[in-house]
C-alpha cells in the first residue's frame, strides 16, 4: 500500500524536497499528500506548490499548544495521512499530538543525537569543537529529539572544514538519510521494543547518495 504522507516544515524545505524526490523517483513507495507549516511565507509553500503538492497552514501564534495540536491532527486525519515527517517545522508538539500520530511521527535532526539536541545542533557541534557529529532520524516523541533512533549517519569536521563546508556536508547527509529512513518504514523493515529501534533488513541508499537530489541540483 502506498503510504500517504504530511511534511511538516518552517524553513525552505531542502528536506521536503529530497523526500518528495525518493516519492516521485519510486525509490519509496510513498505520497506526500501535503506540506503543513506554521508559517504562511515558508520556502516549503514555494517548493510544494511547484511540486503540485496541497499547502496547509496551521498558524500558531495566540494559540494554545493543545489547540494547534487539535487543529493539526485534524487536518491530517481529513486527507487520510499514514506518517508524518517533520522536515525542520520549528514548533514542539504536545501530548495530543504524539499519542495521535503515535509511531508514525518522524523527525531528522543534524547531529547525533543525544549529543546536541535543540534548534542550533550544527553551530553547537562546530563551537564545541567535536571531530565528529551527524545526522539522526528518529520517530518524534513529546521529549525533544528525544524519541526512539531509527538511523544515524556521521560527518566528520576536516581541519579545511569551514562552518559553511560543515553544514553543506550535513545537509547532503540528510538528503540520503530521511528517504532511507522512510523506506525502511514503507517496507515493513523496522521493528521497535522501548526505545531500541532495529532494521531488521537494510535497504538500498537513494541514488543520490553523498550528492544532491534532482529536486536541488541547480
Amino acid at each position: 500500500m502506498t503510504l500517504r504522507i504530511a511534511v511538516l516544515a518552517s524553513g525552505n524545505g531542502t528536506n521536503f524536497q529530497a523526500l518528495h524526490d525518493a516519492c516521485t523517483t519510486g525509490y519509496v513507495d510513498a505520497e506526500i499528500v501535503c506540506v503543513l507549516t506554521n508559517k504562511r511565507a515558508a520556502g516549503v509553500m514555494e517548493r510544494a506548490d511547484a511540486a503540485g503538492v496541497e499547502g496547509v497552514v496551521v498558524p500558531h501564534k495566540g494559540l494554545d499548544r493543545d489547540v494547534v495540536d487539535e487543529l493539526i491532527v485534524k487536518e491530517l486525519e481529513a486527507r487520510s495521512v499514514d506518517v508524518a515527517c517533520n522536515a525542520g517545522y520549528m514548533r514542539i508538539r504536545g501530548k495530543a499530538y504524539c499519542e495521535a500520530l503515535g509511531g508514525r511521527n518522524f523527525n531528522i535532526h543534524p547531529s547525533l543525537l543525544p549529543a546536541f539536541p535543540g534548534a542550533h545542533p550544527i553551530r553547537d557541534a562546530w563551537e564545541w569543537g567535536v571531530k565528529t557529529s551527524g545526522v539522526t532520524v528518529h520517530f518524534a516523541t513529546e521529549d525533544l529529539d528525544g524519541g526512539p533512533i531509527i538511523v544515524q549517519r556521521a560527518v566528520d569536521i576536516s581541519p579545511h572544514d569551514t562552518i559553511s563546508s560543515f553544514e553543506s556536508k550535513i545537509h547532503v547527509a540528510e538528503y540520503a538519510l530521511y528517504p532511507r529512513a522512510l523506506k525502511l518504514y514503507a517496507e515493513g523493515k523496522l521493528k521497535i521494543e522501548g526505545r531500541t529501534v532495529t532494521i531488521t533488513e537494510d535497504v538500498e541508499e537513494p541514488p543520490w547518495s553523498g550528492t544532491l537530489p534532482p529536486g536541488l541540483r541547480a
